[in-house]
């Protein structure tokens, strides 16, 4: 049982980290689309935005 709940917990932190690295990744991204011009109206912004969160949801 202990060792079903350590694998379970591990697996977890595995998980947060894989998740924090994607938001990462998508944040990076952003930055560089914005400074080379790509992203230059609110609205493909949001569109962007939201393309991402599509992507961190699965």
């Amino acid at each position: 049982m202990h060792g079903d709940i350590a694998n379970i917990m591990a697996s977890m932190d595995v998980i947060d980290v894989v998740q924090q690295q994607s938001v990462a990744a998508a944040r990076n991204d952003l930055l560089a689309r914005i400074a080379s011009g790509e992203i230059d109206t609110e609205h493909k912004r949001k569109k962007l935005l939201d393309r991402y969160g599509e992507e961190l949801e699965h």
